[in-house]
């Protein structure tokens, strides 16, 4: 796994988009284990340069920013809160998923996933085991 793959593609011109998309094909050849990059959006920008990579790439997946406005998308976030508070290693639920506090959840982690996970994940907290 590749976290924060769009870090290599913004620091790269098309040549080297090119070069790293064949060393990431022959990695995945060679090794026979599925690779699974992560990142912006743009990362995606070395499948469209080097298409011999697209073609073993065959799942893309990206997740849209959370947005309030949107009734579905509210709806979607306040599922994920749920379903991560019915994950959390704490003896009560705290009702992430709740309107109210889904939306103050929304505004203080600037719609990032990441940022949102600090906010809830016990280990940062200092209330992990």
């Amino acid at each position: 796994m590749i976290d924060e793959f769009h870090h290599v593609v913004e620091a790269s011109g098309e040549r080297t988009l090119n070069k790293v998309g064949d060393w990431l094909k022959q990695q995945s050849k060679r090794t026979n284990i599925p690779l699974v990059l992560t990142g912006l959006p743009h990362s995606a920008s070395v499948l469209e340069i080097n298409k011999q990579f697209a073609r073993i790439c065959p799942y893309r997946f990206s997740r849209a920013s959370f947005d309030w406005q949107d009734s579905d998308r509210r709806r979607a976030f306040r599922l994920f809160l749920a379903q991560l508070d019915a994950e959390l290693p704490f003896d009560d639920w705290s009702c992430l998923g709740d309107t109210d506090k889904a939306r103050r959840i929304y505004l203080a982690s600037d719609r990032h996933l990441g940022n949102l996970m600090l906010l809830v994940d016990p280990q940062v907290c200092g209330t992990g085991e």
